[in-house]
């Protein structure tokens, strides 16, 4: 008697941080098909003290490969994939307000017996601020054109032309606190514009390093 046919085997690649993975989709064994090398965590150690020159780099999200990785054909299509996701990551990030703020560091010279401090510059990315920024001069503006209100109030109900014009100062106010709001809302968008972007060009590398 014959044995019964077995269905193929269905594979499926992906990149992942540790190579080109082959999944068997029947069986879920996995093969890691570039065999990559795993690096020496002590090399991410830094040997030499930030001098001042030097500045405070920031987390890169762009993945490592080996000259042996980049000759595989297998590898190639996801390796530029997974460049370009970085290089707009890379883009959108510099575009994000900057700030700099002076630090110091604390050291011993041996040969002196003494101590010395190290000021340097480091360069920071604007937090996004939240909420909106008090006037401390809208109380008293408030509060004087509330009594401005009441006195013409007091008195339109003697006079047509007064009431006419006071409804018409009524529209204009509320016009112009609308362009103000509007002038506002205009405002943040653009200065959270930078942030926005490199928010998506974030999810894209991560999407395309998954």
């Amino acid at each position: 008697m014959k044995e019964p046919l077995k269905p193929r085997d269905k594979f499926r690649q992906k990149m992942s941080r540790d190579g080109l993975l082959r999944e068997n989709m029947t069986t879920g064994e996995t093969e890691n098909i570039s065999k990559r090398i795993q690096e020496n965590p002590e090399n991410d150690i830094p040997q030499n003290p930030i001098s001042d020159k030097e500045m405070p780099k920031r987390k890169s999200s762009r993945l490592t490969f080996t000259e042996e990785e980049r000759n595989i054909p297998e590898l190639q299509r996801y390796i530029k994939k997974s460049d370009q996701a970085a290089d707009r990551l890379d883009k959108a990030r510099d575009k994000i307000p900057k700030k700099k703020s002076l630090s110091f560091e604390r050291e011993f010279d041996e040969k002196t017996g003494k101590g010395k401090t190290r000021l340097h510059f480091e360069e920071k990315e604007k937090p996004i601020v939240s909420g909106k920024s008090a006037n401390p001069l809208s109380p008293a503006l408030n509060k004087a054109g509330a009594f401005v209100h009441k006195k013409i109030h007091e008195t339109e109900h003697d006079n047509a032309g007064v009431e006419a014009a006071h409804k018409t100062e009524k529209a204009a106010e509320i016009l112009g606190r609308f362009s103000v709001r509007k002038a506002r809302e205009n405002y943040r968008n653009q200065r959270l514009k930078p942030y926005r972007k490199a928010r998506k060009a974030e999810k894209a590398a991560e999407k395309a390093n998954a």
